[in-house]
């Protein structure tokens, strides 16, 4: 649980500078009169979108996590039934795998193209997050009463 934990801190910790590089201006309106193909390029290599696909990546190691312990959060199990889990996947492919056939790989298509891909990916992170106070909680409890006896 720890180093899944691990895993969810790095993740959370690209969240906060995605959302924070998205609050400067100076960033966000950086290309104004770029064509449609150079925004999704710069998308690939300026700080908001490097963050955003880290997020995004490791995110999804985090599912793996989840599953391979055999962890169980009914909310967190609803927001795995989604057909982005798989979107999800390839985005990770495409981040942390080379991929040759492009700068901009196909496999972040899917995920970019789902109409609800940004409120679940963060409903997502949220129910990690939630899962992971409740469980620091409950070792705590466990420990204190470990300690009474």
């Amino acid at each position: 649980m720890v180093t899944l934990h691990r895993y969810f801190i790095a993740a959370n910790k690209m969240r906060i500078r995605f959302e924070k590089a998205l609050t400067n201006p100076k960033v966000v309106n950086r290309f104004p009169g770029a064509d449609p193909l150079t925004r999704l390029y710069m998308l690939h290599v300026d700080d908001y979108g490097v963050f955003m696909f880290y997020w995004y990546a490791g995110l999804y190691v985090l599912i793996e996590g989840f599953k391979e312990l055999n962890l169980k959060d009914a909310k967190i199990e609803q927001l795995l039934q989604s057909p982005n889990v798989e979107a999800l996947r390839l985005v990770r492919n495409a981040t942390f795998h080379f991929q040759k056939d492009g700068i901009i790989s196909k496999k972040i298509i899917p995920f970019l193209e789902s109409k609800d891909s940004v409120p679940w990916v963060h409903s997502l992170t949220e129910a990690f997050s939630e899962f992971f106070l409740r469980e620091a909680a409950k070792r705590r409890r466990d420990e204190q009463s470990a300690t009474r006896l």
